[in-house]
């Protein structure tokens, strides 16, 4: 007999998304993403598009166009809490007690 745990739905979550900003202030690209890219992996977008796709909630992951710098991801976990969870890069090149 199963139990309702194993009745119930499946939960999708992205484990591994990255999202950038469009590339203006405040939010620059430390390397700008391939032409094709440059508005199709916005918070907004991201979040509209895993939505209509069924997914419950994603996990982002500082993306390179934004180097070591997580404003953009802290905006878009601050914009969508229930939705994202994050993780950040740490900054091989600070000193320990900066880091």
């Amino acid at each position: 007999r199963l139990s309702r745990a194993a009745l119930a739905p499946a939960r999708i979550f992205d484990s591994h998304l990255h999202v950038w900003s469009d590339g203006q202030a405040p939010y620059e690209w430390a390397r700008e993403p391939p032409p094709e890219l440059h508005s199709t992996a916005t918070t907004d977008v991201m979040v509209r598009t895993l939505k209509a796709a069924g997914v419950c909630g994603a996990l982002l992951v500082q993306p390179a166009n934004h180097g070591h710098d997580h404003l953009y991801v802290r905006k878009a976990l601050a914009a969508h809490p229930q939705f994202l969870r994050g993780m950040c890069l740490a900054n091989p090149t600070l000193p320990v007690s900066d880091a």
